[in-house]
C-alpha cells in the first residue's frame, strides 16, 4: 500500500476543530403541537391489502387494454386480408 493511501485512511475526514456542535433549544424539544414545530400532518399509511388490491386492479386493466388493442389490430389485418382475397377472386 502506498504511503499516501495509508495516510489518507488513517487521518480523520473531519478535523476536531472543524466539527460543528449538535445543540437544540428547549422550546423545540418541548413543543407539543405540530403547528408550532412546523411538522407535516400525519397521514394514514396505505395497508398491504389495499395496495395489493389496487395494484392487481391496475395491472388487470393495463393487461386487458393491451390485449384488446392487440386483438383489434389482428382483426383489422385479417379483415383486410379477407377483403383483398374476395376482391381478387371476384375480379378473376
Amino acid at each position: 500500500m502506498s504511503p499516501f493511501f495509508r495516510r489518507t485512511l488513517s487521518s480523520p475526514l473531519i478535523r476536531p476543530s472543524q466539527r460543528m456542535p449538535f445543540s437544540t433549544t428547549s422550546r423545540l424539544l418541548n413543543s407539543s403541537t405540530s403547528a408550532e414545530s412546523g411538522a407535516l400532518p400525519v397521514q394514514k399509511p396505505v395497508g398491504a391489502f389495499r395496495g395489493g388490491l389496487f395494484g392487481f386492479l391496475f395491472g388487470t386493466a393495463v393487461a386487458g387494454t393491451s390485449v384488446y388493442y392487440y386483438i383489434l389490430d389482428e382483426y383489422r389485418v385479417s379483415n383486410e386480408m379477407l377483403t383483398e382475397d374476395i376482391y381478387v377472386r371476384y375480379c378473376i
